[in-house]
């Protein structure tokens, strides 16, 4: 799973004009990726944000860039139900 894991994250990388992607659990052995925000109904408990604070070529991934090339939120579902009926247009 590390190697799924961290392919996701190279591809992540690798996108120029990717600035996030989401981390869904969908069990407790598995997660799915996607870079957009999952539908509330597909969210157990919480959802991991994955922000890159600089945009950086595929081959520049390093596990010792991590700690200072991306930030981490953990949102849970009543958060993004918040998100969703601030910004939804009437």
């Amino acid at each position: 799973m590390f190697v799924f894991i961290r392919n996701a994250l190279k591809e992540f990388w690798g996108n120029f004009n990717q600035t996030y992607i989401f981390v869904n659990p969908i069990s407790t052995d598995a997660v799915t990726f996607g870079t957009d925000i999952p539908a509330l109904d597909k969210i157990k408990r919480k959802v991991i944000i994955v922000i890159k604070t600089r945009q950086m070529k595929a081959e520049e991934f390093l596990d010792v860039n991590v700690a200072k090339d991306i930030m981490m939120m953990e949102a849970n579902r009543s958060i993004l139900e918040n998100v969703f009926n601030v910004c939804q247009v009437s």
